[in-house]
């Protein structure tokens, strides 16, 4: 039976060889053949039959290395009572076979991996989230330590908003490519965005501060970590801490928007709003459409408008122009229409407005 189940294998070595082509010798090589034959991205639908086949037929020169083992260890152990060799030997070999066995099998693995992790990108590109989960999930079981999977699954379960679950695959990305800048602030902004449905806000903003501070040691030419830092300690209220990060990710690139429009908002939230106006002024110099920046100082200027007198009357006219503004770039904005509406009630019909006139 041995030398049978032997003759099979070789048989199908040899069809392997037949049809993959020639080789150079090592396992490696030998499994890339094997999956190669049947690894087919024709026929997306048919994802869990084209899985099932490659694993049934890759580890055909595995299975051949292990029965040749299991084969041996009988032998042995059948020889064991006559005192030709010691259990310890028995476990020693049994100990030394499963770390052969293993080595054998991780190309594999790694292989299946590689082509699961394709499929799923493949699925996340044309929106067919719950296959794509399943074929990153299947890459992760393969190879636990692709970083990759693990990333792409995070990515997912941000989509659907499982901030816990996508922070937890994104944790795991970091933690087998912990240089890849990515995914630190895949990590840090997932924990940002989720912390308003935390259990624990304050401490979510704190753990995805350290996370933006890890990135920051990754890439000190980026400006996105000190940004992040800004935000998480605006959201705290700590406004010092906040407008200090958001100075230096300024510094770090003056024109990137992000920055201005969160310093616009920390100055707004100390009263200070002169300064948020400057902000937002600046970003309406480098993209006069900004939505975000025309509602900034449309909300600058309300307040503004509550003071009495040709100030007062000035600055409810800007805010109306800003918020008209906006409207006509975003339709879709109940709250700035209520607020143009409620604005509208009180408009002195004399006063108008010259857009280029530097509000105060």
């Amino acid at each position: 039976m041995l030398g049978a189940e032997h003759g099979n294998d070789n048989s199908r070595r040899s069809e392997v060889k037949t049809n993959a082509g020639p080789h150079k010798e090592g396992n490696r090589p030998i499994s890339r053949r094997i999956l190669g034959l049947h690894v087919s991205f024709a026929d997306n639908n048919e994802d869990r039959a084209a899985s099932m086949t490659a694993h049934a037929c890759a580890p055909s020169a595995a299975r051949f290395m292990i029965r040749a083992a299991s084969a041996m260890i009988l032998a042995l152990i059948r020889l064991a009572p006559h005192r030709l060799i010691t259990l310890p030997a028995i476990a020693g070999l049994l100990v030394g076979c499963a770390a052969t066995n293993q080595r054998l099998m991780e190309p594999i693995h790694k292989s299946t991996a590689s082509w699961e992790l394709k499929r799923a990108e493949d699925h996340a590109q044309r929106g067919r989230d719950d296959s794509a989960a399943d074929a990153f999930q299947r890459a992760i079981r393969h190879d636990p330590r692709c970083a990759a999977a693990h990333a792409g699954l995070a990515r997912l379960r941000l989509r659907q908003g499982a901030f816990d679950l996508a922070a937890m695959s994104f944790r795991s990305a970091v933690k087998y490519d912990p240089q890849r800048f990515e995914y630190a602030m895949e990590l840090a902004d997932c924990l940002r965005a989720g912390a308003a449905q935390h259990a624990d806000p304050r401490a979510q903003l704190a753990d995805a501060i350290r996370a933006y501070q890890y990135a920051e040691s990754l890439d000190r030419t980026s400006y996105e970590p000190l940004f992040g830092i800004g935000v998480c300690y605006r959201l705290l209220g700590d406004v010092d801490r906040a407008l200090d990060h958001l100075r230096r990710a300024i510094a770090l690139n003056p024109a990137a928007i992000a920055p201005h429009i969160e310093k616009a908002a920390a100055h707004f939230a100390r009263s200070e709003y002169r300064n948020a106006l400057a902000e937002y002024r600046r970003v309406l110099e480098m993209d006069p459409n900004h939505v975000a920046a025309h509602n900034g100082a449309g909300r600058v200027n309300a307040v503004l408008a509550r003071a009495r007198g040709p100030r007062g009357a000035l600055a409810r006219e800007r805010a109306v122009a800003h918020f008209r503004r906006s409207l006509e770039l975003k339709t879709e904005q109940a709250e700035i229409r209520n607020a143009l509406a409620e604005l509208e009630m009180y408009r002195y019909p004399g006063v108008q407005v010259v857009r280029e006139d530097p509000e105060d």
